[in-house]
């Protein structure tokens, strides 16, 4: 039956009649006559001047059931009748004062009313006195007057005043810390079943705290106390189901529970309903559900909620509500919150930057014991940013933040014992430290495990073992790991098990390589540029090399500022301009590169895209021979560059070799002496060859500098005319004479398709403006 259905309007059809049994609408009359007998007779009780029923009347009145409205004036002015020597009207008199219910709120006045309640040995007003002195509102703080007012309640069996006196002995609040005494007592308020003592009971238990641990009765005490609607007993019990703690896990009822509780108002069951929403854990997940929970939590002055609802915030775009709602949780003492702040200072995220604050911010999460602040702090003096550079410190923090689990403290600890800075180098150690951090799966850990296992630093080499570690590194886009792995698969270094069976992989190096780029690492970019200026594993492709190159560039890779130069000086995958390819020679030179200090030096000697300079051409060589420490470099762009040209002139070569086979061979076939067929197809078959070696050595063309470009277009064009004025003019001269035949035919041809390749070699050597 549908209670709050609307039967005002309802027709008188059968089908829409709702009957009531007559038993229940009977049982339901009964019950309002009951209440409004007893109601009679507690007015005509108090009438008489009955003290009872005066206060129980008050009571109805202050404290209204089933949905009735409250009359807080009636109810004091009913409590005020009462005589002085009632405890329990003068402790609810205080209630009104201190509540400002049916007169006007007075704090001195309620005190006052309390204390003469728990002088009678009122028990309710023991207790609400004695919390008054534990939290030190109203009154002096005073932890052992709390402990006598609480002692005298439970002295009188008053489950509440149990309860609180056993918290006290179990924190050691105002008497020695005593957690078995602490349990007797939760024991002996909890069989009052009071539900808070049951649930405290139930910590125990879980804990071993002044008792065994015993996972089943802590379970059973919950749940008696969730029967009560007890919310902190009802979240305890979603805990214990979530992580499967003494029951089966079942995070489907757990989140049942925590939404229970969080509805009832509870703090900690809104934050972790909002955990469930947020990790679709026992939920579906629901960002959006789970940040307004977050926020209810931290609202409510729950400090993890203020972190978690930062955090969301953070994951939105919303820096400054990510900052506003980190700044509540550092006050409220969340040590995640301080660190998280501290970021917000230290980057200028949400906030003005500030790195004396950021310092300050690591430095109090830190000494409350948090690893992220200690990680953080130790970071900064690793660096030397914001505090003098002292890798003792940092090794100190790290070593604290690394013992509680930390993976990032766990990393950089790692690094300094590999590198023996701040503490004695052991590079073992470093191996264990990493190998902790990728366990739980921190790319940065299953970086440098790889490596250690590529170069055999700590542990024993092995090729397979780093492709896997870089591989489950680069599943978590780490752009270092994919530029690693793609090294191995270029080198066809671990990708199986007998190293003479491996073979290089270039398609899957060229897919690390990009995947790296695109993540916008520099070393990515400049190794997938190249593997598109080389055609290794991927399509030949100019100009997707120069952009790839161009970005690593604008990001100080020396290498790239010198390949980018190199395609701009020649005009590949871009036009040419020698002044721009000056000027990133000088950028990798100054960021180390030899090769691009040699190729400014030689820049400066022919004057292209600078003054020529005989004098700076000198200063930058003896710079690159700096750079090189002597060695010759190995550019990579350059020794391309030696290939194509001596791959180009052996083409040329081929293609001139058939041209001539081609040519002699029509001479002789239309000389008549010979085979005339078989010489025929020579000449074709020649013709053929040569044909495809000139298209072949336009793809294996050498760039050439642009005054050379200049000079050989003009010569071209020159030939072409030459070439093309003789042949007109034998042309002429025969035809007027009639004694033109197939030979002098031939040769006229052959002069004019000359003409025509020296054309098109001058268009090949355009330059562009």
């Amino acid at each position: 039956m549908d209670e709050t259905k609307d039967l005002s309007n309802q027709e008188g059809s059968p089908d829409q009649v709702i009957f009531f049994a007559p038993e229940l609408l009977q049982a339901a009359q009964q019950k309002q006559q009951q209440r409004q007998d007893r109601l009679s007779a507690l007015q005509d009780a108090a009438e008489s001047g009955d003290a009872a029923a005066i206060l129980e009347l008050a009571q109805y009145y202050l404290e209204p059931e089933d949905g009735r409205p409250r009359d807080a004036a009636r109810g004091f002015s009913l409590l005020s009748r009462l005589p002085p020597d009632q405890p329990a009207g003068r402790y609810y008199l205080s209630y009104c004062y201190d509540s400002g219910l049916g007169v006007e709120a007075d704090k001195e006045k309620a005190l006052s009313l309390l204390c003469e309640a728990a002088d009678a040995d009122f028990p309710p007003a023991l207790c609400t006195l004695g919390v008054l002195y534990e939290s030190g509102e109203g009154v002096e703080k005073d932890l052992e007057k709390a402990v006598a007012l609480y002692r005298r309640a439970a002295e009188q069996d008053y489950p509440q005043g149990i309860c609180n006196l056993a918290v006290m002995y179990h924190g050691g609040l105002g008497v020695p810390q005593d957690r078995e005494k602490g349990a007797a007592l939760f024991a002996r308020a909890a069989e009052l079943r009071l539900p808070r003592a049951q649930q405290l009971l139930g910590i125990c238990y879980e804990f071993g705290e002044g008792t065994p641990v015993d996972l089943d009765k802590a379970r059973r005490l919950y749940e008696e106390a969730a029967r009560q609607d007890y919310p902190e007993a009802i979240c305890a019990l979603g805990v214990l189901l979530f992580h499967g703690k003494g029951v089966e896990r079942d995070r489907e009822r757990a989140y049942a529970l925590f939404l229970r509780a969080a509805e009832m108002g509870l703090p900690r069951a809104q934050y972790f309903t909002a955990r469930c929403l947020d990790d679709g854990e026992g939920a579906a997940q629901d960002p959006e559900a789970a940040f307004e929970w977050y926020q209810r939590a931290a609202e409510s002055g729950y400090p993890d909620a203020m972190f978690y609802a930062g955090a969301c915030c953070a994951g939105r775009g919303d820096r400054e509500g990510a900052a506003r709602w980190w700044q509540r949780g550092a006050e409220a003492g969340n040590v995640r919150a301080m660190a998280h702040l501290g970021v917000c200072y230290e980057a200028g995220r949400g906030v003005e930057e500030d790195m004396d604050r950021a310092v300050a911010l690591y430095r109090q999460a830190a000494e409350a014991g948090g690893a992220e602040g200690q990680c953080d702090l130790g970071v900064l003096y690793r660096f030397g940013v914001g505090v003098e550079q002292d890798d003792e410190a940092a090794v100190r923090l790290f070593e604290q933040a690394a013992a509680q689990g930390f993976p990032r403290a766990q990393y950089f600890l790692g690094l300094h014992c590999e590198a023996g800075r701040g503490v004695e180098k052991d590079r073992e150690r470093a191996a264990q430290l990493y190998r902790r951090a990728a366990e739980q799966g921190y790319p940065d850990g299953l970086r440098a495990l790889g490596v250690c296992y590529e170069h055999g630093i700590g542990v024993e080499q092995s090729d397979e073992r780093a492709l896997s570690l870089y591989a489950q590194a680069a599943e978590r886009n780490d752009p270092r790991a994919l530029v690693f792995l793609g090294n191995l698969y270029h080198e066809g270094r671990g990708t199986g098990k007998d190293p003479e069976l491996e073979e290089a992989d270039l398609p899957k190096a060229a897919d690390c390589y990009r995947r790296a780029a695109e993540l916008d690492d520099a070393e990515g970019q400049f190794r997938y540029a190249y593997a598109l200026y080389q055609g290794e594993g991927v399509a030949q492709d100019f100009k997707a090399a120069y952009l790839w190159f161009e970005k690593a560039a604008r990001q100080d890779h020396a290498t790239a500022c010198n390949n980018l130069g190199m395609m701009l000086r020649y005009g590949e995958g871009c036009e040419q301009n020698e002044r721009q390819a000056a000027d990133w020679f000088r950028r990798g030179a100054d960021l180390g590169s030899a090769s691009a200090a040699k190729h400014l030096s030689e820049m400066y000697e022919k004057g292209l895209g600078v003054a020529k300079d005989a004098q700076q051409a000198e200063e930058w060589a003896r710079r690159a021979e700096e750079l090189s420490g002597g060695r010759k470099s190995g550019d990579p762009i350059v020794e391309t560059k030696k290939r194509k040209r001596s791959t180009y002139w052996l083409v040329r070569a081929g293609a001139d070799f058939f041209a001539l086979l081609c040519y002699f061979s029509g001479l002789i076939a239309f000389d008549g002496e010979l085979d005339t067929s078989m010489i025929v197809t020579m000449a074709i078959h020649a013709g053929f060859c040569a044909m495809f070696l000139v298209v072949l050595s336009k793809t294996e063309r050498p760039f050439v500098e642009e005054k050379r470009r200049r000079l050989r277009r003009v010569l071209h064009f020159c030939a072409a005319g030459v070439l093309l004025t003789v042949a007109a003019a034998i042309t002429s001269v025969l035809l007027d004479a009639g004694m033109m035949d197939l030979t002098d035919g031939w040769n006229v041809l052959w002069l004019v398709l000359l003409a025509v390749l020296a054309l098109v070699r001058a268009h090949r050597n355009k330059v562009k403006t």
